[in-house]
């Protein structure tokens, strides 16, 4: 996935061939990342990220990896906001600044996988559309407010005004305030 930003190109992929504390990979990283408590089990999410001049000389690069749930690379994979990109890895968003992608802060989000992150800036804030739980949280890693429902939330999520909506496996609907994370009728 590639994400233009300000004098940036920021490219995102999956690297599945990667062995963390290996000397033969394929990809070389300046950075690796390894946002969970490094279990001995090997992580189900494994995300590039490099960052690009427009020129096309290469600013930085790393590795995001994590266990839990597996993560897909899509359009709400990452959020770039100023000199911060935000990116979903398994259960995390981690924060990095551009264009070195040095490690700001990783927050574990959901209990499960964090499916996407969700711009609101009008509120300065993300919304981490999690398997299990939605969760406000600030530009500095600070969670707000989390939510959670009857079942998981693997429907559509929207951020929309005042207000955030989801929709769970039984094709229930859930509306919060966005300042405060109560739930609107």
């Amino acid at each position: 996935m590639r994400v233009p930003h300000r004098d940036w190109n920021i490219l995102l992929d999956h690297d599945r061939t990667y062995t963390l504390g290996s000397a033969d990979n394929s990809q070389t990283y300046c950075r690796v990342y390894r946002l969970d408590d490094e279990t001995p089990y090997r992580p189900s999410s494994q995300h590039s990220v490099r960052v690009f001049s427009i020129a096309g000389e290469e600013l930085g690069s790393c590795l995001l990896a994590a266990t839990g749930g597996a993560t897909g690379i899509h359009e709400h994979s990452a959020v770039a906001v100023g000199d911060i990109l935000f990116v979903a890895v398994g259960p995390y968003t981690a924060s990095l600044q551009l264009p070195s992608l040095d490690l700001l802060w990783s927050r574990q989000v959901d209990g499960a996988t964090c499916f996407g992150l969700h711009h609101a800036p009008a509120h300065c804030c993300l919304i981490a559309h999690g398997e299990l739980a939605i969760s406000r949280l600030g530009y500095d890693g600070a969670v707000a407010w989390t939510a959670c429902g009857a079942d998981i939330f693997t429907g559509q999520l929207e951020v929309a005004g005042d207000r955030v909506r989801a929709e769970d496996f039984d094709g229930r609907t859930y509306l919060w305030d966005i300042r405060t994370g109560e739930h609107v009728e």
